[in-house]
């Protein structure tokens, strides 16, 4: 992990934090999310190189911090709820869609939602897998 000017400010091995059944190939379609409503980012993706399950991943730390089980082909962070915190969505090979939400901690009744904002919505209209 690098901050803006370059410097390394963290260093993992993913395969040191994942399950022992994770896939040994990393992540994949990994993009930001805030899952908790706070402002910090996390990085969600999904198994690589297979239909899979999801994960929420400490960027800094490379920590799993909560695991979506599932076949996804691929894996999406939307404020689907409006209550500026984002949620997984997964698609699996016959095209269910999954929505996971933080039931553990309330949303903000005042906060703005991701969707109020245009390149948030510019964002999540134009994303590919190579999306930063």
């Amino acid at each position: 992990m690098l901050d803006a000017s370059g410097n390394l400010i963290a260093k993992y091995y993913l395969n040191d934090h994942k399950p022992a059944w994770w896939t040994g190939h990393g992540l994949e379609e990994i993009c930001r999310i805030d899952w908790y409503g706070d402002g910090k980012d996390y990085l969600v993706g999904k198994e690589r190189h297979k239909n899979g399950a999801g994960t929420i991943v400490d960027a800094l730390t490379g920590e799993f911090k909560i695991i979506f089980p599932g076949e996804a082909v691929r894996i999406y962070a939307a404020d689907v709820i409006g209550d500026a915190r984002e949620e997984v969505l997964t698609i699996d090979q016959r095209g269910v869609i999954k929505i996971f939400w933080n039931n553990l901690q309330p949303g903000s009744k005042t906060a703005l939602s991701y969707w109020t904002f245009q390149h948030y919505r510019r964002q999540k209209q134009n994303w590919n897998y190579y999306s930063p």
